[in-house]
Formats: C-alpha cells, sequence, structure tokens
C-alpha cells in the first residue's frame, strides 16, 4: 500500500503541467555576417561590438518538457563591411526543449519573425532561421544559457526608395546569457 502512494505522489507531482516566464539579458559574440545582393559585391564582416541582448520566453511546461513564443531585442549590433553600420536586432520565434533533471536544458528555436534597423536608415527584414541552446544552472533559479544562432534575411532596403529584394544576407553568432525561469 506504501509504494502505491508513494508512486501516484511521484507521478502526480510530475505530470503538473505550469506557465514558464523566462526573462534573459545576454551578449552576443562571435558574430559572422555575409551578405550578397545584386545591386553591391559581396561583402562580408565580423561584429567589433559585443551587441547587448534582452527577452523573454512564456510559454508551458510539463514533466520536463517545454514549450512557448520567445522574444528579443538585441541593442548596437556593428559589422565591418564596405561601410561600418550599426544597428538595432528584434527576433520573435517559438522554442521547444527539455529539463533534465540533472540541472541541465537543451532547447531548439525557430524564429520567423524579425529585423535590424541601422543608424544609417537601411533595414534587413524577412529574418528567419534557427538557435540551438543548452542551460546549467548556475544557482537555483538562475541559468546561464548558450546559444548558437543561424539566421537568414531575405529582404534589405537602404532607404524607403531602394530595396534590393534579391539580396541575401546570412548572419551566424553565438550567445551568452543568464536566465531566471519562474514556473508558475
Amino acid at each position: 500500500m506504501k509504494k502505491i502512494i508513494m508512486l501516484s505522489l511521484l507521478f502526480s507531482s510530475l505530470g503538473f503541467s505550469k506557465i514558464l516566464i523566462e526573462p534573459y539579458i545576454g551578449v552576443n559574440i562571435l558574430g559572422d555576417f555575409d551578405y550578397t545582393g545584386a545591386a553591391i559585391n559581396a561583402a562580408k564582416g565580423k561584429s567589433d561590438k559585443i551587441p547587448f541582448s534582452f527577452g523573454g520566453r512564456l510559454g508551458y511546461t510539463k514533466m520536463g518538457f517545454q514549450g512557448g513564443l520567445d522574444l528579443a531585442m538585441t541593442k548596437g549590433m556593428k559589422f565591418d563591411q564596405n561601410t561600418a553600420q550599426k544597428g538595432d536586432m528584434n527576433e520573435f520565434g517559438a522554442f521547444i526543449g527539455y529539463q533534465l533533471p540533472i540541472l541541465v536544458r537543451g532547447y531548439v528555436g525557430y524564429t520567423f519573425l524579425g529585423k535590424i534597423d541601422f543608424e544609417t536608415g537601411g533595414k534587413f527584414e524577412k529574418l528567419q532561421g534557427l538557435k540551438f541552446g543548452v542551460g546549467y544552472s548556475i544557482f537555483p533559479m538562475v541559468k546561464m544559457n548558450v546559444e548558437y544562432k543561424l539566421y537568414n534575411f531575405g529582404k534589405y532596403e537602404l532607404s524607403a526608395a531602394s530595396i534590393d529584394p534579391k539580396a541575401d544576407a546570412d548572419l551566424k553568432m553565438f550567445a551568452v546569457s543568464i536566465s531566471v525561469p519562474i514556473s508558475l
């Protein structure tokens, strides 16, 4: 009888589903940017400034599985190409993941909406791509996350009148963040 009660308590506690709220702050490092357009020659750049990033995840968690929405804003991205450009990136997507019992979490995200607005007036739009992440609990309520992001931009606009629809830009970077996941 005791075994049945213990097993039912164990499985009932594992089965609780919760709302996940996870704000995070971090930096994007080791960025690599490739741009190919019909109007200009190919340009490559490396980030020479460490962009600051903040955002959050809102989702659902049950028995270790997680899923939901991910919103991030990155300030101060700067890439040296033919001319140095600085801008801010916004990204919105979804994620799924799994929290292991050994304080490690793995997740995959798909960004389906985003853009970079440059100070010079141009912008990259139609951002899409993947991010792969691993998180580790460094304190009871604090996680350190490492992500690898692979993004593609489908449209580049130099100004309001000049659009290069054949432009293709790829952005690859690592990100390190600190998050505080809260399950309600």
